[in-house]
């Protein structure tokens, strides 16, 4: 699967819409089977092979993301988190090395949004890994990209804030 969101499922199957843009039904059965399992290598094997079926996928790095922050595994969720926001970056239509545009679009399209909300899951990563003057950085692009804070990063600046 490309990076066009609008493409659904390249063996033609349903696909399912979302906040991340449409997901293959497949994917989103071994997304849900992951969620649902309490066994936690599983768990990652399944969203794994939810990442080999949808490899750019926004909801599968979420998930990636995710699993791996809510077990305190900052390392590997901040290199799934980057790895989302350069996939978010290429289908926004702009390469990850080069400034994203002043301002993205009204309303926001599933590329735009999961690039903004990588920023300030990427911030809030750094932090949780005492790296505050990186999660700063972070925190002031998203404020400059998102001044209205559509995304919702207030909790995370008021957190980077309160380190400093």
């Amino acid at each position: 699967m490309g990076l066009d969101l609008e493409d659904g499922d390249p063996a033609g199957g349903e696909s399912i819409p979302g906040y991340c843009g449409d997901l293959p039904a497949a994917t989103a059965a071994l997304l849900q089977e992951a969620a649902a399992c309490d066994d936690e290598r599983r768990a990652e094997f399944l969203i794994l092979r939810a990442h080999h079926q949808s490899p750019f996928h926004f909801a599968v790095y979420l998930a990636l993301y995710k699993f791996h922050f809510y077990r305190q595994h900052f390392e590997a969720a901040e290199q799934w988190m980057r790895a989302g926001l350069a996939a978010s970056a290429q289908a926004a239509g702009f390469p990850l090395d080069a400034p994203p545009p002043a301002r993205f679009a009204e309303p926001l399209a599933a590329a735009p949004r999961f690039y903004l909300f990588s920023l300030k899951a990427l911030a809030f990563t750094l932090l949780r890994q005492q790296r505050p003057e990186e999660a700063r950085a972070y925190l002031d692009q998203l404020q400059r990209l998102d001044p209205e804070d559509r995304i919702g990063a207030g909790p995370v600046r008021a957190v980077a804030a309160a380190t400093a």
